[in-house]
């Protein structure tokens, strides 16, 4: 196939060098992917296309018959070479590695072999070329020779080699998504281009003073290059598509080593944005907090939530290598937002359900203990007035007796309705108190110095003031006075307090105060504060204990947040 006219000029030299250099470059180069899919067959490949190219580059320096017969006998070692590689990395590119067995490579080899054969025995038989002399013009020596009939034989088999290969991949791109074709164009061009050179120079449809097809493989190199490192030929893909499909609803994205986006099935494109990610590195595709966490990983996981059209999504993220030894990963992304949500919800559940059997020990507790005692005085006095012992006291004690127990029935119910779900809506919180304070039914002063509206639930806050307010009448003392007061906690929360001038809490009892059974030694029931916390846990608030400036003792609640633009605090 290169059998060179005289030509007029030196400067074809220089582009063969140049050709000689890219094709060097690239086969030394292809050594590191000899482990990909198709990696042996592109080693062998752009190997045999330096050697072509080298070869010919001699033939054109060589002064004697013998090395330029050398170079030419080289030439057709790699032109052999060049087609059945090419099939083979067709195929064994787009995953039909079953094809390639050694059985059908063998009988890929016959005729490139018998090529090889005929040009060694060729001086004996003239089947592959005649030989016609040297000739030499602007430094070169051509070889000047006419084509036998096992020339055409070998270049119509060379060519359907080529076109078969080239069907496989188009075939390939057309099938799958766009992230294989501009793969598919890179590989196909690098081929087409020295091979439609060689077309025209064989052919004589265009009259090559020598047969260019060395000198192009420049251009072809190129394209290779652009292949590998721009697309990812020989990266990743069909070990990728071999190993999902593209129709499974997890989303899947393959890296290379470089951490670049080589291949995306279309639920991975639904799931990440934006549309175009094949060839961008993973930090302009993923969030940066799933960078960080994921960005070193080959092998592993975990869970990752994503904000996505102002919803809150969760995926289990699992990251597999590819290759052995590789920096090749696959991710998979499994959406699991129902999952967690169930999961949340339940675990929402199980904590009310906890919540409810706590009530339910409380109330089971205080039945069975706090009220006994009470009972017990009112059984006594009873019997007391059945023997016709009946004065003012036996009825006293027995009345004090039924409204202790009235009372504990009562905390008990209220403490057991204290962590129900608030339903929130706007109340003036100094009108509440007032109302809190009348079912108090104490003659001690109050004051309500607060004027704000919030959102609240009217009930249960109600229920939380009168029990604050009855715990300082209870643990105050004679003279005491009470007072509720506010204060602003910032643009859209506020805070309210109630406090008196009594001795205070000590401050061993304090931490404990708001536990379930803490009682001074008024006789409460213990649950007044609790009933206050569990109310404050329902809102979101927070409560804790003071001194107030008067000594005594002070119950701060934070946090509620504020219902209206009313927030002037100390008023009347």
């Amino acid at each position: 196939m290169s059998f060179p006219e005289p030509f007029a000029s030196g400067s074809y030299l220089p582009l063969l060098g140049l050709a000689a250099t890219t094709s060097v470059a690239t086969a030394v180069g292809s050594w590191r992917y000899r482990n990909r899919t198709g990696g042996g067959a592109y080693v062998v490949l752009t190997t045999a296309v330096s050697v072509w190219v080298l070869a010919d580059l001699l033939g054109y320096l060589s002064s004697t018959l013998p090395r330029a017969m050398l170079a030419h006998r080289l030439t057709y070692l790699a032109i052999s070479v060049v087609p059945v590689a090419w099939v083979v990395l067709a195929l064994r590119y787009v995953g039909r590695s079953d094809l390639v067995t050694r059985r059908r490579v063998g009988l890929l080899c016959v005729v490139p072999a018998l090529t090889l054969l005929v040009s060694l025995t060729n001086g004996h038989h003239g089947m592959l070329w005649e030989v016609h002399g040297l000739s030499e013009l602007s430094g070169m020596t051509t070889l000047s020779a006419s084509s036998g009939p096992w020339f055409w034989v070998h270049t119509l088999y060379s060519y359907a080699l080529l076109v078969v290969g080239a069907g496989v991949f188009v075939r390939w791109s057309l099938r799958g998504e766009d992230v294989r074709r501009p793969q598919s164009a890179a590989v196909l061009g690098a081929v087409a281009l020295p091979w439609a050179t060689n077309v025209l120079y064989v052919t004589g449809v265009v009259a090559l003073p020598v047969d260019a097809t060395p000198a192009s493989f420049t251009a072809a190199c190129v394209l290779l290059w652009v292949g590998l490192f721009r697309y990812g030929f020989l990266d990743v893909v069909p070990v990728a598509r071999n190993r999902v499909v593209e129709e499974m609803r997890e989303g899947v994205v393959v890296l290379n080593e470089r951490d670049r986006v080589v291949d995306v099935n279309p639920s991975g494109r639904r799931l990440i944005e934006p549309d175009s990610i094949v060839g961008r590195p993973i930090g302009e595709v993923f969030a940066e907090e799933s960078v960080e966490r994921f960005g070193d990983v080959v092998d592993g996981g975990g869970r990752i939530g994503v904000e996505r059209d102002g919803r809150r999504r969760h995926f289990d993220v699992h990251i597999s290598p590819l290759s052995t030894g590789g920096g090749d990963r696959v991710v998979i992304f499994h959406d699991v937002t129902d999952e967690e949500r169930s999961r949340k919800r339940l675990a929402e559940r199980t904590r009310e359900l906890e919540r409810q059997n706590e009530r339910l020990d409380r109330f089971a507790s205080v039945l069975g203990h706090d009220i006994r005692n009470p009972l017990a005085v009112a059984r006594g006095w009873t019997d007391v007035i059945a023997d016709g012992d009946v004065d003012d006291e036996a009825l006293s004690r027995v009345e004090r007796a039924h409204d202790r127990i009235e009372t504990i029935v009562d905390d008990t119910l209220a403490l057991a309705r204290s962590g129900d779900d608030p339903d929130p809506v706007p109340v003036e919180l100094r009108s509440l108190a007032r109302e809190a304070w009348a079912n108090v039914e104490s003659d001690a002063p109050f004051e309500a110095d607060v004027d704000v509206v919030v959102l609240v639930d009217r009930a249960l806050t109600l229920r939380a003031l009168e029990n604050l307010l009855r715990n300082a009448v209870e643990h105050g003392g004679e003279g005491v006075s009470v007072r509720v007061g506010g204060f602003e906690a910032g643009d859209d929360s506020a805070g309210f307090y109630v406090e008196d001038d009594g001795p205070g809490i000590p401050e061993g009892i304090r931490e404990d105060a708001f536990e379930y059974g803490t009682s001074g030694e008024t006789g409460g029931t213990g649950l007044g504060l609790a009933i206050v916390r569990d109310v404050a846990e329902a809102h979101g608030w927070g409560v804790r204990f003071e001194s107030s400036d008067a000594g005594g003792a002070r119950v701060v609640v934070e946090g509620v947040p504020l219902a209206g633009s009313r927030r002037t605090f100390g008023s009347a």
